[in-house]
């Protein structure tokens, strides 16, 4: 959706729910942030997990519904971040994406879901695809509950039927995200407005400052003009057909629509001899 209020998500939803996370949760997503932040998706755009990372997740005893909190959160934690705002966490090198896939991966091992399900960000997706389609929602939390849930729901996920089944058991299991619309503003998200408008004025002003600049200078520059044609070269007998000033070098150049000859080259150089602005001869 190209209206979706991703600033005001981070404020009130992905920030909350990451700093919501226990503290075996938040030591997990430190660790593994380490771990990750060189890697890069293989062939199966997967981020390849090592022993550390298997052996930080076992000792961490987390259950599945505690690696699908740390995956949503970490994933729109970076995906939403507003600039103006502090990260909770170094997501220079895509630490946010990448941590929350590793959960993902073993999310699929622990779940075995079946094909027309799949893991992505902490969430399951209902999938449906023929040769003319593919389509998908998604539903809940990926957690052992909620996928016996689905099994046992007796909806039909046909191309026709999807979006209307995902909502119904979504509204039964009842743990996504809200809309974000439907959210009371926090306090977070009341200083990020009053951030953005500050900033917007700031710019404001940086833009009218720099026009002005611009137009004095383009002031400077006329009278440069001004003078090197009217009381230089015109007095001098120089022709202005073949001569134009670059503003953005702050020089004439003579020979700019037609190159000046070899054998012109001197006597106009004698002519501008005391030529008082830096200038080029185009031959």
């Amino acid at each position: 959706m190209s209206d979706f209020n991703y600033e005001k998500a981070y404020c009130v939803q992905a920030l909350p729910a990451f700093n919501a996370l226990n503290e075996r949760q938040r030591k997990t997503h430190r660790s593994l942030c380490l771990l990750v932040k060189d890697l890069s998706q293989g062939r199966d755009l997967n981020i390849p997990i090592s022993g550390n990372m298997e052996d930080i997740i076992d000792q961490a005893r987390l259950s599945c519904k505690e690696l699908a909190e740390i995956s949503q959160a970490s994933y729109f934690v970076g995906h939403w971040h507003p600039g103006l705002l502090e990260i909770p966490f170094d997501n220079k090198a895509g630490e946010s994406w990448k941590v929350a896939n590793v959960c993902d991966q073993i999310l699929r091992r622990r779940l075995q879901t079946p094909h027309n399900i799949q893991i992505h960000e902490g969430k399951f997706r209902v999938t449906f695809s023929n040769k003319n389609c593919w389509i998908w929602d998604e539903f809940a939390l990926a957690t052992e509950a909620n996928l016996e849930t689905f099994k046992n729901c007796k909806l039909s996920f046909g191309e026709l039927t999807l979006e209307a089944s995902a909502q119904k058991i979504a509204a039964v299991i009842n743990d996504l995200w809200p809309d974000v619309d439907t959210v009371k503003n926090n306090e977070l998200y009341l200083n990020f407005l009053k951030l953005k408008k500050e900033n917007e004025l700031k710019k404001l002003k940086e833009r009218e400052k720099e026009t002005i600049a611009k137009l004095h200078q383009d002031i400077e520059d006329s009278k440069k003009e001004i003078k090197a044609f009217v009381e230089w070269l015109i007095e001098h007998n120089i022709s202005l057909d073949n001569v134009i000033y670059y503003n953005h070098t702050g020089r004439f150049c003579f020979g700019w629509r037609n190159k000046i000859s070899e054998k012109e080259v001197p006597e106009l150089s004698q002519k501008l001899i005391d030529f008082p602005f830096e200038y080029d001869i185009k031959h």
